[in-house]
């Protein structure tokens, strides 16, 4: 009599790293939203949020770390955190994630009537912009968390593209209390709700990208970390999309076909994988 094959654990441990992201950042960031919307006062509080002892950014990195340690011991959380950095992987894979989100940024510049598509720093200005703005604005705080760790367990369950596309939506609805508190994390944020479903859309078809990289290098979070810090160095600074509501069209466009593209040449079903 043939055994029954249990249940992969890889949904309740995805649903137990999502819930655990949520409580780890939106413990701080709801308070950060309602002391921007007025509804509560705290001098102590605020002076806390504008702190480094704000680890809101650090959600899913942190979340992804205490599962395994928990689950595998310091032994299997070095071999995770390790292992995504120094996962080897084709150089001429850097090219994708150095220098496809500047090129898909200017390119919705380009298209946009009436809007110069030239760089909004000088180019002396880039190397310190591109170091700072990868050690503070996402990269190294997610990237352990929503490609290291929530992907392979929801590719596990589900096709490739469905998997990345799942964690696109999970990651745009983690910014929600940003989209109700003050501008400084970026412009996207400034119109509240109003855009939170551009924002999901828009993060999805980042997360394919993202997700066909990291596939395709075999689940290198450092290359993962650097088409993410590429995305939001160019939009957000080289050519800011996002503060060119006129370009915001084009680059959702733009974003969707470069999306199809990757997942026609990694296949739905993979998006990328090696096959073993």
């Amino acid at each position: 009599m043939a055994k029954r094959k249990s249940k992969s654990p890889g949904g309740r441990i995805f649903l137990r790293f999502v819930i655990l992201t949520f409580a780890i950042s939106w413990a701080f960031w709801v308070p950060q939203a309602l002391l921007a919307r007025g509804i509560i006062e705290s001098v102590w509080l605020s002076d806390l949020l504008a702190s480094r002892w704000n680890v809101a950014p650090y959600g899913p990195t942190i979340a992804a770390v205490l599962i395994v340690l928990v689950n595998r011991g310091p032994l299997g959380l070095a071999d995770f955190l390790w292992g995504g950095l120094a996962q080897r992987f084709s150089p001429y894979l850097l090219l994708p994630a150095v220098f496809l989100m500047p090129a898909l940024c200017w390119l919705a510049l380009y298209l946009t009537p009436q809007v110069g598509s030239a760089l909004a720093i000088p180019v002396a200005s880039i190397p310190a912009v591109a170091v700072s703005m990868a050690l503070t604005s996402g990269p190294l705080q997610e990237e352990f968390g929503w490609r290291g760790f929530a992907q392979p367990r929801a590719q596990g369950r589900m096709p490739g593209v469905v998997a990345a596309a799942t964690v696109g939506v999970v990651w745009a609805l983690w910014h929600l209390p940003l989209h109700f508190a003050t501008g400084d994390e970026g412009p996207q944020y400034s119109a509240a709700i109003a855009m939170l479903v551009g924002n999901i859309v828009n993060m999805v078809f980042l997360a394919i990208l993202i997700g066909w990289l990291y596939n395709a290098t075999r689940g290198s979070v450092l290359a993962a970390m650097l088409m993410h810090a590429s995305h939001n160095i160019a939009a957000f600074v080289l050519f800011p999309v996002f503060a060119t509501p006129e370009a915001l069209p084009f680059y959702t466009l733009i974003m969707a076909l470069a999306a199809v593209v990757a997942v026609l040449v990694g296949g739905p079903g993979r998006l990328g994988r090696q096959r073993s």
